[in-house]
């Protein structure tokens, strides 16, 4: 298709179609940092200093090799390949906006240039950033974009640390067993990113795409930790006895120390909220389809409440040698039990998002869900 251009996003890399014969000279890498800015700036789009950076050292250290290319294929992966997933969007549409129109030769940025054709490859993910893809014809072939990785969740809560057993009383005296203590209680789980943003509008769609623009979902919450168990108490003093008599009875047994109450468990986080979906194409080609799925990620799960522990065990009375009897002195008490920990309860799901919809005349506004086939 002469004159027309068209871009193949895999993994957001684009390869570009022959659309000109002799390349222009290319600007300097200072040039180019100046036309990047003054593009981005005219279009409103945000780029930081640290990414215009970067976008220039790709620019200056694969100079001569872009325009050895001629632009006729695969001058975008120089640039995309070599940023940070995160930055990936952006630099896609950056690309398309500027940087694609100052390597053509072009200084005057009054009007956007919008592709004959762009082709989705067959998966495309955000990592929750906005995604605005504007064309003349829009091919998909089974294309899917995702806001993130079906696997992908907040950050599990750190478990509490378990409690301390409480130290054995000594015997030959009777000592009270130490208490445990209480276990820790675990962490709550980092919320799921929200999702942003996904735009595309074109004069005609052709092909089968799918959306699935829903937010991360609630990372679980950490364990509590069990709490210690009691020290058991020590022995009794031994009954003294003689030859006349018991010269002292035996002592009485420790009591156990009480048991440690389990950690709470940590609160399972929040899902991220899903992003909103916005679709405008003038004409659709019969036996395309659409489905869009812009849900609230999931909750995360609580963490597991600690266990509490054992208490300890009462320590035996002391023995009653020769004429010695018990003096009615037993073994020591037992500690008091200790309680398991509480849940926190499941992290609150994140909020459905609005699909805008305008294709072929007909309007919709709908939350959550959409799917069509033409």
């Amino acid at each position: 298709m002469r004159g027309h251009m068209a871009f193949a996003l895999s993994g957001f890399l684009l390869a570009i179609a022959p659309a000109l014969a002799d390349a222009p000279s290319l600007p300097t890498p200072e040039q180019f940092d100046s036309l990047l800015t003054t593009c981005a700036a005219g279009a409103k789009l945000d780029v930081d200093g640290k990414l215009r950076g970067s976008l220039k050292d790709i620019y200056s250290s694969n100079k001569s090799e872009i325009e050895a290319q001629k632009f006729v294929r695969s001058v975008a992966p120089t640039f995309l390949e070599k940023v940070p997933d995160a930055d990936k969007a952006k630099v896609y549409e950056l690309y398309v906006t500027c940087i694609q129109r100052i390597l053509s030769g072009q200084k005057e940025f009054s009007q956007v240039e919008i592709p004959s054709v762009i082709e989705l490859p067959s998966q495309i993910t955000t990592f929750g950033k906005p995604l605005n893809i504007k064309a003349k014809t829009i091919l998909a072939k089974d294309s899917v974009i995702r806001s993130f990785d079906g696997s992908s969740r907040g950050s599990k809560g750190v478990d509490g640390a378990a409690g301390n057993n409480g130290n054995p009383g000594a015997n030959g005296s009777g000592g009270q067993g130490g208490n445990g203590t209480d276990g820790g209680s675990g962490m709550g789980g980092l919320p799921g990113a929200s999702a942003g943003e996904i735009g595309i509008e074109a004069d005609e769609f052709i092909g089968q795409l799918h959306i699935v623009n829903s937010g991360m979902a609630g990372g679980n919450g950490g364990s509590g930790g069990n709490g210690g168990s009691g020290g058991p108490g020590g022995s009794g003093s031994n009954g003294q006895s003689s030859l006349t008599g018991c010269k002292a009875g035996p002592g009485m047994g420790g009591g156990g120390g009480n048991a440690g109450t389990g950690g709470d468990g940590g609160r399972g986080g929040d899902g991220g909220d899903a992003g909103a979906v916005a679709i405008k194409f003038s004409k659709v080609s019969r036996g395309s389809s659409i489905s869009i799925e812009s849900l609230g990620g999931q909750p995360g799960l609580p963490g597991q409440e600690g266990l509490q522990g054992a208490p300890g065990t009462g320590g035996p009375r002391g023995s009653s040698p020769g004429l010695c009897n018990s003096g009615g002195r037993g073994p020591g008490a037992g500690g008091a039990p200790g309680n398991p920990g509480r849940t926190m309860g499941p992290g609150r799901p994140g909020q459905d998002a609005r699909i805008e919809l305008n294709i072929a005349g007909n309007s919709a506004l709908v939350t959550g869900r959409f799917s069509k086939t033409f």
